[in-house]
Formats: structure tokens, sequence, C-alpha cells
């Protein structure tokens, strides 16, 4: 039986949904390949855009948010190691 890598792909990303339960890592990690599946496709739409396209305010304020927030999260982790129990 031949797969397509898309195939899995999804295959992968549904065993990890299934084992990841409602503990931080599994979860956030589950999270994070949602986030990455997402990326790449917002990457692949806005490639087939004209340069100057414009879109609306309230998108790209969405996207600026989301890349901040990613940010801090990556940086605490850095600088943390990960080992505070501050919420």
């Amino acid at each position: 039986m031949k797969i397509s890598k898309q195939q899995l792909q999804q295959m992968i990303r549904e065993e990890i949904l299934s084992e990841t339960g409602h503990t931080d890592v599994p979860s956030t990690r589950s999270d994070l390949i949602t986030i990455v599946e997402d990326c790449d496709d917002l990457l692949k739409l806005l490639a087939e855009m004209p340069e100057h396209a414009s879109l609306p305010t309230w998108w790209t304020n969405k996207i600026a948010i989301a890349s901040s927030y990613l940010n801090s999260c990556r940086d605490y982790l850095l600088t943390s190691g990960g080992n505070n129990e501050d919420n």
C-alpha cells in the first residue's frame, strides 16, 4: 500500500493528538504542530499573492500578536529552561 506524504503527515498528527491527553507538554506539542501546519498554509497562500497586495488591518494585527506571543513563549523556555512552575 502506497501513501502520500500528506497522508503520512496526517496519520502522524492523528497519532500525536491521540496520545496528548491533558498534560502540558504533549498538549502544547500538539498545538504547535497545528500552528506550524497553519503557518505553512498561510505562507503558501501569501506566496501566490502579488507582493504589494493589501490585507485587512485586523488580519495583519492578529499575525503580529500571534508572532509576539510565540516569541515570548520561546524566550521563556530558552531563558528559564522550562523549569519554573510559574503560571
